[in-house]
Order: structure tokens, then sequence, then C-alpha cells
């Protein structure tokens, strides 16, 4: 799971740090999920039996300041958008 937040209140600059966001995704998506992928992630090599096990990559992008119906952003396959009352709600 590869996520992404933002606080950024303008849109245009919501849609460019989701587009470069979903082209980061495709790219690690496109590799193969060995164990030279993590440590290149950053994971240490005391933790990486915690990620053999891994087959597929996931995403989700949270925008804190915007609503859906404040924004269009493409829906990708994999990829979950959450926005402001989606994780606000009491």
């Amino acid at each position: 799971m590869i996520g992404e937040i933002t606080a950024r209140e303008d849109k245009n600059n919501i849609k460019k740090k989701y587009d470069k966001f979903i082209k980061q995704v495709n790219i690690i998506k496109g590799l193969k999920i060995l164990k030279d992928l993590w440590i290149k992630l950053g994971v240490k090599n005391n933790y990486l039996k915690n990620f053999r096990e891994v087959e597929e990559i996931k995403a989700f992008f949270i925008i804190t300041e915007k609503e859906k119906y404040d924004l269009t952003l493409a829906d990708i396959t994999d990829v979950a958008k959450f926005y402001k009352s989606d994780f606000l709600r009491r």
C-alpha cells in the first residue's frame, strides 16, 4: 500500500500532485516485486521478511481540504481517493 496525503487547497495543485502520484505508482506497479524493490523503497534488511508475500501494489490518495464535488480526479484501478469528509466524520 502506497499513500499520499495532501493539504493543498488549490484545485490545480491538487490535480498536479495526484497526476504525479499516479505516475509514480504506475512505475512501481510495473516493477517486479522482488527483494531489491523493497530495498530501493527504503525497507531495512531486518524487515524484508514482512514483504515476502506481497503480490500486488495498491494505493490511496487523501485530500484533507476538499470534497469530492470540489474537483475532478480520474478514477484509477487500485487507487482509493479519500476526501475531507471521508476521514473527519464523527
